[in-house]
């Protein structure tokens, strides 16, 4: 098992959280034309094709334990919530990202987020997971607190921009 592999769904009263691959392509691709806000790093496709693509990376660093994207589903349903990305950005430290489909998902997210990044602490040797979002996101500070992340502070990218970063940490 890769080491952000998950070996089963993980399940509470509001969340399911599952990996994705090629087969949930069609699901993807579906969803990605109506997502308006992404946290992250992490797109959303628009085409079957750019959900192929996606999900075909997404794969390939599962597989050499770079990263692993997750599918975020209310229990009992079937239809997608919203999907959250980890990638290492060092020994013990990763990147997330995640984007939601609707306003009313938003909770189901937060607790997929909270789900992923407990499993990431206990099972995945990672002991900080962070992401560096857009401070005008009316949603970040919601998604955050929601999820059990703390405000570190802001922080300059290498193209200037400035983001507010948020960090779970073991």
């Amino acid at each position: 098992m890769a080491r952000l592999s998950l070996e089963a769904p993980l399940v509470s009263d509001e969340a399911v959280v599952r990996e994705l691959g090629t087969p949930d392509a069609e699901m993807l691709a579906e969803a990605g034309p109506g997502v308006t806000v992404v946290r992250g790093r992490l797109g959303a496709p628009t085409s079957i094709e750019d959900a192929m693509t996606m999900l075909s990376e997404w794969e390939g660093l599962r597989e050499s334990d770079q990263g692993n994207l997750f599918g975020v589903f209310t229990p009992g349903e079937p239809s997608l919530a919203g999907v959250v990305s980890l990638r290492l950005t060092d020994d013990f430290v990763a990147e997330g990202a995640c984007w939601n489909l609707h306003d009313r998902t938003r909770r189901v997210l937060a607790k997929g987020i909270a789900l992923i990044a407990d499993a990431a602490h206990q099972t995945m040797e990672i002991i900080r997971v962070w992401v560096a979002v857009d401070p005008l996101d009316p949603f970040t500070e919601y998604l955050s607190i929601m999820a059990g992340f703390r405000l570190e502070g802001e922080v300059r990218q290498p193209d200037g921009a400035v983001k507010v970063q948020y960090s779970s940490i073991a």
